[in-house]
């Protein structure tokens, strides 16, 4: 998978920053026709320090919330034993015995450069190393653009910090959200483990959004969420393998809005008023995202701007 695995930091919702006069646009949505309204941030995992501050409209949804919404809660105990549960593999199973010889000598080539043991690597399911092994493809990514970009400088991170200790609830089981990982078909796991490794190998083989990862902050800062998915429908369409690519987008994208939009509804029909951050892409495609599925429950979805725009 040319350029998918990098691309599931926008599905897959993970310092100081240097005030600017006009904070950013971000990508900000405000549900209503409920009980409750419901605002919606847009979020990418790596981000830059001119993103922040975020703008005030977006200050002031979260200031208007009752409660912070994140994709998944990764941090519990429930949590960390979903995660020794589902990505190994079972006894007398190994990676080695999952994938192709050509596959596992790319995974240990970029193990040595990443500095993972392959001893520890071998006992987990091919998704599972992709998805360990996807934080230093990113890491390799950005510093071949030379962009001064980070995992730390996320939007999720800063919601976080600007939270003020608001209770926080999830829109996915992460037992559920590794399940889809899990269940997507063997060669889907091993094409994105495949590219995962050659980027962290080679940066410049970094093909699609992912061959653009170091825009991504400026976008997010205009709040251009055309060209997010743009960027995303492009590399899609240049996918190699037609087959894996539908599967991909469904398993991680379409699937997932009408898992979320559901989890939604029932906030909105609460007493509490949420303030949601989710991957952009589950906003920004046009008839498949989570505001689509809303907008056919009767929800009414509008994009919120700031007042200078």
């Amino acid at each position: 998978m040319t350029a998918l695995a990098l691309a599931l930091l926008l599905v897959l919702g993970a310092g100081g920053c240097t005030p600017q006069k006009k904070g950013s646009a971000g990508i900000l949505y405000r549900v209503t026709g409920g009980k409750s309204d419901l605002y919606l941030l847009g979020s990418i995992h790596v981000g830059s320090e001119d993103m922040y501050p975020m703008g005030q409209h977006i200050l002031d949804a979260m200031e208007a919330a009752d409660v912070l919404a994140f994709e998944c809660d990764t941090a519990s105990a429930q949590a960390q034993a979903a995660y020794q549960e589902l990505m190994h593999c079972p006894e007398g199973d190994t990676l080695e015995s999952r994938v192709s010889a050509d596959t596992y000598a790319l995974v240990r080539q970029a193990a040595q450069k990443a500095g993972y043991r392959m001893d520890s690597l071998n006992t987990l399911k091919p998704w599972a190393v992709m998805s360990m092994l996807n934080t230093e493809a990113v890491a390799a990514t950005l510093e071949a653009r030379g962009t001064k970009a980070s995992a730390a400088l996320g939007v999720e991170e800063q919601v976080r910090k600007l939270g003020g200790g608001k209770p926080e609830a999830w829109l996915e089981d992460t037992r559920a959200e590794l399940e889809v990982l899990d269940c997507l078909s063997p060669a889907l796991q091993e094409s994105l483990l495949r590219y995962t490794c050659c980027v962290i190998i080679n940066p410049d083989s970094a093909t699609g959004m992912d061959a653009v990862i170091d825009r991504w902050p400026d976008w997010w800062r205009m709040g251009d969420a055309e060209a997010f998915a743009r960027a995303y429908l492009d590399g899609m369409a240049a996918e190699p393998d037609q087959d894996l690519a539908r599967e991909y987008h469904a398993a991680l994208v379409t699937e997932r809005n009408m898992r979320m939009a559901r989890q939604m509804a029932q906030w909105l029909e609460g007493e509490n008023t949420c303030f949601v951050t989710l991957g952009l892409l589950h906003l920004v495609l046009s008839g498949d995202s989570v505001l689509s599925c809303l907008e056919e429950m009767g929800y009414t979805v509008e994009r919120i701007l700031p007042e200078n725009v």
